[in-house]
């Protein structure tokens, strides 16, 4: 034992064999120094060893979870990109796919920030009978924030038609 930890023992032994509170800086509560069981260093009493050793061995847990997770990432992300590049290839060949319901030649596309304007009628019956803002989702995607937001402005009918006069 060197002489910091024997002075460090003999000054512990003295706060615990007399009448010494310590107050806890985390609650601010007042203990009995006999009760706190205080250390020097890494020389811990039972109860303290015990908790190191549940905290080292915590530590060395989610080290290794998070190695795994950094493995995992680039195959998460892998997929993720594969879904959104199969999604947009499915976005352009939906008016050409069986079951849409929409005559094709009636889809203008714009892709962002919603995939087609259908002019329903403007190909067959050469009258628009109504037009569509309309976009594709495969699997679990869902619209997003600008798209919910031209949904809610066509279904309140906030939707207008203007021309602009280019100047000569």
């Amino acid at each position: 034992m060197n002489p910091a930890q024997k002075e460090a023992n003999k000054v512990i032994k003295n706060l615990e064999s007399g009448g010494f509170f310590i107050d806890c800086p985390c609650c601010g509560e007042s203990m009995n120094a006999k009760e706190s069981n205080l250390f020097f260093l890494d020389d811990f009493p039972p109860a303290a060893k015990t908790i190191y050793d549940q905290k080292v061995k915590d530590l060395k847990d989610r080290k290794e979870q998070l190695k795994n997770r950094k493995i995992e990432i680039p195959q998460v992300s892998q997929l993720v990109s594969r879904a959104v590049n199969v999604g947009h290839i499915l976005e352009r060949m939906a008016p050409a796919m069986k079951g849409f319901r929409f005559d094709r030649e009636d889809c203008r596309s714009l892709f962002d920030p919603i995939d087609y304007v259908v002019f329903q009628g403007m190909s067959n019956k050469k009258k628009i009978e109504n037009i569509f803002f309309m976009d594709i989702k495969s699997g679990n995607a869902r619209l997003n924030n600008v798209q919910r937001e031209i949904k809610e402005a066509v279904s309140s009918n906030n939707v207008n038609f203007d021309i602009y006069e280019v100047p000569e």
